[in-house]
């Protein structure tokens, strides 16, 4: 579906419990974006210009985070996403947004000299939602946090971060107890150096436009020596049990790695 104007409206991700605490239901709004190869370089300066509207949105209290990640890779060799861009705000916001004059933003930016990169310069936001439209499709899905844990004194909020994302399709009634005794294991995991945050989220809507998810778990690493440095914590007979318990309760639809490269 085309819903580009998400990506100037909107991993990751719930890990920075700092931000926004006093929010109400806080959700965050997942776009995944798929844009051809002749126009990424084009599209990382759209990015860009998004993040510094977005700085604005933070500013005014509309949204928490804006992240941008840009894929590595993708189980599904088809699938052809290259980002998924990020906001934490209220599921209200989400059912009923805000009155935000997305002109003044740019009109904003245009004010500080940041410069637009949109055909002939513009500034004019209905020109820029088209020319969105005609480089870019995204599906949406908006989840909400079920249990994180990330390693002290480390947040979520300076590019470099790299995370897989694992879409699942629940199979048992029981999958959101299963999985949220992972955490348990991703603490151990954590304090052993295997990785430096994990999170279970759920899909608000249960189920997004193309594939059936039901749920996500999240792998953090606070950059690539962190992601290729191996864990020294050893799966007790308990651990295993409980994996293969999660296992049976679930159904692995998606892997996607990915690189916080924009995090406002």
């Amino acid at each position: 579906m085309k819903n580009l104007f998400y990506i100037m409206s909107i991993m990751l991700l719930t890990c920075s419990t700092s931000i926004a605490q006093d929010r109400s239901n806080p959700v965050v709004v997942l776009n995944f974006v798929s844009v051809d190869d002749v126009d990424l370089f084009e599209f990382y300066d759209y990015l860009a210009f998004s993040g510094e509207m977005n700085a604005l949105r933070i500013e005014a209290g509309h949204i928490d985070f804006f992240h941008v990640w840009e894929v590595m890779h993708d189980s599904n060799p088809g699938g052809g996403v290259n980002f998924i861009i990020a906001e934490r705000t209220s599921l209200e916001h989400t059912m009923m947004p805000p009155m935000e004059d997305w002109q003044v933003y740019a009109s904003n930016l245009q004010a500080q000299g940041i410069e637009s990169p949109f055909p002939q310069g513009t500034y004019d936001v209905s020109k820029i939602y088209k020319s969105y439209t005609e480089i870019a499709d995204a599906d949406q899905i908006t989840v909400y946090d079920v249990v994180n844990t990330v390693a002290d004194g480390q947040q979520i909020n300076e590019p470099g971060w790299i995370m897989n994302m694992n879409l699942m399709l629940a199979k048992s009634p029981d999958y959101q107890s299963l999985e949220a005794q992972l955490v348990n294991l991703a603490e151990a995991d954590i304090a052993a150096g295997g990785k430096d945050g994990w999170a279970f989220v759920g899909n608000v809507n249960g189920y997004p436009t193309d594939a059936p998810v039901t749920h996500m778990t999240l792998d953090f690493w606070n950059g690539m020596e962190s992601f290729l440095s191996p864990s020294s914590y050893e799966l007790t007979s308990q651990d295993l049990e409980l994996v293969n318990d999660v296992v049976e309760a679930r159904d692995l639809r998606r892997l996607l790695r990915a690189r916080l490269i924009i995090a406002k």
